[in-house]
């Protein structure tokens, strides 16, 4: 029951966004990506006009076009934010 409070207070604060076909071929064939997942992630957050990505690996996003969408780490994202 706890992890399911923990996820509705997550969800009052974060947005769940969608992905397509397209943007899915795309992360795919991203060379900018050794990892499909972050490549995925990235193309998501590409579709959804999202302002940034915060990640605790911010090397997986080192060859990512960031004047689209910057990469942050949780301290910088708060310190940012703050």
């Amino acid at each position: 029951m706890k992890t399911r409070q923990i996820l509705n207070v997550v969800l009052e604060i974060v947005k769940v966004v969608e992905t397509n076909h397209v943007r899915t071929i795309l992360a795919t064939n991203d060379l900018a990506f050794s990892d499909f997942e972050d490549s995925m992630q990235y193309q998501c957050a590409l579709n959804n006009n999202c302002d940034a990505i915060v990640t605790f690996n911010q090397s997986d996003y080192k060859y990512a076009d960031q004047t689209l969408i910057k990469v942050f780490s949780p301290d910088e994202f708060l310190k940012a934010a703050l």
